[in-house]
């Protein structure tokens, strides 16, 4: 419950929203890796690959987001087929409190798209502050919180109000959760009922602007039969129990300005997840014009929670997309029309694609099979040059091609052992099978029928280094297969 400030920010050096498309192995997962810690740290994305893998690997664990303690500038997600909206934003979620005798209840929980949005939007108003900031009801209702525990261990009772049998009505503490953060306020007396913090926050700002006035305009956090909650007139005495604290006891920390810092947001495997049911309404939220503080700012009411939701200014949305699954001409074109796309294209002069793997050139080897496949499929699945990296000998190539190489050209052709043989050059990899006389005899086949098998992973064909020489073998070079990734929006 902050008033927003106009923030003075600097263009970004880098797209607000990135979407990185290619062929599987061409990098895109590692290079968002890159590519956020760029970011973070305000550099271009060469600079920061200078540093070497694992030294930009370390700096990326470094600023990964730690959801419980809300700390980090970096979270990654992955979409599938049953990611929804209610795992990306806000959503109704089944909690066990405590031990398993007090049972399960629900919780409104807060996905990873609010969360780092949450944490990108107090850093913009920390780096704008002076002094004490404007309360916040998240700082306001931690300090009840805590101040509820310590009031309750001492022994003291809080009463609110008498029960419909004449009980009293008290506050006997607070309960924790699972990673020892106090998750809301405990009542006893004549009602054993949890309050979780997100709703006594929700409703304590509603009762201070005054939309709460009675017992009966506490809204359920669940549907039900009444369309207020049955326990309220007791939450509506708790709410006037914070008013209390939070005019006499609680002081608003002070606030010193902070830098103002970069968030990222990579959604790894974007295009395999339904789009309209993920982003729903917020779609039109991540573009420039339409960020908090934006020439057309735009928020939304949230489903869930009712709150108000806006897309900070230095959040940005970094995504992956492999053209093996689909097209980017079938992307869903609402996010297709806000996303900029960069090309990321199979490399086969790659420093890390050895041209001498115990006599075979991997380089050759590569772009002789890209050749083919843009011919008998198309360019978008093309083998990427991530699967020779580091491949120094015959047993490294060996590796790759059963494991990783022959399993995804099986994938790409569905078994048409012949254009998987072509792909291959013929190199003995995959065999054709004879087909039995009697067959043709009866007419059953055609007379040139056949079939192919995979030569089995204990052949010594794949251990021959001119097994996948014969792969290139004269095959000009062209360098048909590009060496880096072109870019369009």
């Amino acid at each position: 419950v902050a008033v927003k400030k106009a923030i003075a920010s600097p263009e970004p050096s880098h797209g607000l929203r990135q979407m990185l498309y290619g062929p599987p192995g061409t990098g895109k997962t590692w290079s968002t890796v890159s590519h956020a810690v760029a970011i973070v740290e305000g550099l271009r994305v060469e600079d920061v690959e200078k540093r070497g893998r694992d030294s930009v690997k370390a700096k990326f664990d470094e600023y990964r987001f730690n959801d419980h303690r809300e700390i980090g500038q970096i979270a990654m997600v992955t979409f599938h087929q049953n990611y929804a909206y209610e795992d990306f934003m806000e959503g109704i979620r089944p909690h066990l409190d405590g031990s398993e005798a007090e049972g399960m209840g629900y919780v409104l929980s807060h996905g990873p798209l609010r969360k780092l949005a949450a944490a990108a939007q107090r850093n913009l108003e920390r780096s704008g502050a002076t002094g004490v900031e404007d309360w916040k009801a998240p700082e306001m209702v931690q300090g009840f919180l805590e101040w509820v525990k310590t009031e309750t261990d001492a022994g003291r009772t809080m009463w609110l109000a008498k029960g419909a049998g004449g009980s009293d009505i008290v506050v006997t503490g607070v309960y924790e959760g699972r990673q020892g953060d106090i998750s809301g306020v405990q009542l006893g007396g004549a009602t054993t009922q949890k309050l979780f913090r997100r709703v006594l926050e929700r409703d304590y700002v509603r009762f201070l602007n005054r939309d709460i006035t009675s017992y009966t305009e506490i809204r359920r956090t669940m549907p039900g039969t009444s369309p207020w909650h049955g326990q309220a007139i007791y939450f509506f005495e708790l709410l006037k129990l914070v008013k209390r604290y939070h005019e006499k006891e609680w002081t608003p920390p002070p606030q010193e300005s902070v830098d103002r810092k970069n968030f990222v947001l990579i959604i790894d495997e974007i295009n395999r997840g339904n789009i309209a049911r993920i982003f729903g309404e917020l779609i039109t939220l991540v573009e420039d014009s339409r960020r908090i503080g934006g020439s057309d700012e735009t928020r939304v009411t949230l489903p869930y929670s009712g709150d108000e939701f806006g897309v900070p200014e230095n959040l940005y949305i970094i995504g992956t997309m492999n053209t093996a699954d689909r097209s980017i001409a079938l992307l869903d074109t609402a996010l297709r029309r806000r996303f900029e796309f960069v090309e990321m294209m199979p490399q086969p002069d790659h420093e890390k694609v050895s041209d001498n793997a115990d006599g075979v050139d991997c380089r050759r080897l590569l772009r002789a099979m890209n050749d083919r496949i843009r011919f008998l499929l198309d360019r978008e699945h093309q083998i990427g040059h991530t699967y020779f990296l580091d491949v120094e000998n015959i047993e490294g190539l060996k590796d790759a091609f059963q494991k990783q190489i022959v399993p995804l050209l099986q994938e790409y052709f569905y078994d048409d052992w012949a254009k998987i043989d072509a792909v291959l050059g013929g190199n003995g990899f995959v065999r054709p099978v004879p087909c039995p006389e009697e067959l043709k005899e009866e007419g059953l086949v055609d007379a040139d029928a056949r079939a192919w098998e995979l030569a089995p992973f204990k052949d010594e064909r794949w251990g021959e280094a001119d097994a996948y020489r014969k792969i290139y073998a004269g095959k000009a070079d062209k360098g048909t297969a590009p060496a880096g990734g072109g870019q369009q929006k």
